[in-house]
């Protein structure tokens, strides 16, 4: 970890030290990680999916809250760090220094930032149209299983206690639903401690880039002008080595945390009872532990600090997006029940199923230890453990 912070550290001190942008023919938008635009990487065919004599009965989805504000301290960097350095790389080309293209410069120029500290990561316009859109696609594949009307007794929705995962749930619902029933809706209630939905700065300039970039369609943040593609990917890699270790395979005891969200989705499906439609919103961390559990983008060997490996599944930036999310689509079919998954809204096959639409049995008898010996005390009782020594 240590070697490539050491690294990116040294090619973006030296990038401004000597005022020499780089110009290569690349796009930064590429390497954003977890703060990289949903509309990059969703599937944007929403027709009907459908399979040979089967329906759709039920669907359980979780995704991550939409494009969001920085956190406070980040805020405070771009009204004050970002405006002050923004000065000196100006002051630097008019010195003769620096690589920028006019257009880039006008940009830098044109750019300012005066956000209020106390809206630290709410919802953007750009994440509350993330939201509505996806749910409108979701009930275009998916109608059985996601009814146009509301009744809170087939639908579950349910959000951690944040604006932005509640905002999301709210804006979700107004795309599956006329406005009078959306405001009609019904929530689960929130707690702080959801074992369910939530299970838990290398460098401002990058954070910057990824967030400006996500809040428009049409803009390119100018921050991003300060990484050519090696150091954009070194940044990209440092954050993909802390989810790999704090949120992904690099203790078995991270991603085990996850079976509480995967016990919840088998017992809906198992049963006649409950809501056929349960929309659950929450968090970057937990998706990439469930996608852990899933053991979906596993690298083949683990992530570390002396090596970027390029070529790794485990990238942020194509998985764990603003608005990424995970459903898994329940279909009564004549050979019995199976189950579709689908991630960013793309139709997958679950490394243990020989299918995309793999059957229902199949894959309780694979997650049995998930749903029948998901202890989450036990598992606080190891993690204190580990700590203590």
């Amino acid at each position: 970890m240590n070697v490539i912070a050491t690294s990116v550290l040294f090619v973006l001190l030296f990038e401004f030290s000597s005022g020499v942008v780089s110009l290569k023919s690349h796009d930064v938008r590429n390497y954003l990680g977890t703060r990289t635009p949903y509309r990059f990487r969703y599937n944007k065919n929403d027709s009907k999916i459908k399979y040979p004599q089967c329906n759709d009965s039920k669907i359980w989805m979780i995704a991550r809250h939409g494009t969001r504000l920085p956190s406070a301290k980040d805020i405070v960097g771009m009204n004050t760090t970002l405006k002050d350095l923004k000065f000196e790389i100006l002051l630097a080309h008019q010195q003769g220094k620096g690589d920028l293209s006019k257009e880039q410069l006008q940009q830098l120029q044109l750019w300012s930032s005066d956000l209020d500290p106390d809206k630290e990561k709410y919802l953007t316009r750009e994440g509350q149209d993330e939201m509505i859109l996806l749910a409108e696609r979701m009930h275009k594949r998916f109608p059985n299983a996601v009814k146009h009307n509301y009744d809170n007794q087939t639908f579950l929705f349910k959000y951690t206690a944040t604006e932005r995962a509640q905002q999301s749930a709210r804006y979700f619902t107004i795309g599956l639903f006329d406005r009078k029933d959306a405001q009609g809706v019904i929530f689960a209630p929130t707690t702080k401690i959801d074992p369910i939905l939530r299970v838990y700065t290398v460098n401002l300039m990058y954070k910057i880039c990824g967030f400006e970039t996500s809040w428009s369609k049409y803009h390119m943040s100018p921050w991003c002008y300060a990484f050519n593609q090696e150091s954009a990917e070194k940044m990209e890699y440092y954050h993909d080595l802390k989810h790999y270790w704090m949120d992904g395979y690099g203790h078995d005891l991270t991603y085990r945390q996850a079976c509480l969200a995967i016990k919840n989705m088998f017992e809906n499906f198992s049963s006649n009872q409950g809501p056929n439609a349960t929309f659950l919103f929450a968090h970057s961390g937990t998706l990439l532990k469930i996608l852990a559990h899933l053991q979906l983008y596993k690298p083949d060997q683990p992530l570390r600090g002396n090596t970027l490996l390029k070529d790794r599944h485990w990238k942020t930036s194509h998985i764990d997006c603003f608005a990424s999310n995970l459903a898994f689509v329940l279909f009564e079919c004549k050979e019995g029940d199976h189950v579709l998954a689908l991630h960013q809204e793309q139709v997958i096959k679950l490394p243990m199923c020989k299918e995309e639409l793999c059957p229902l049995k199949t894959l309780l008898e694979y997650f049995y230890d998930s749903i029948y010996n998901c202890d989450y005390s036990d598992m606080c009782s190891l993690s204190n453990e580990k700590i203590a020594k």
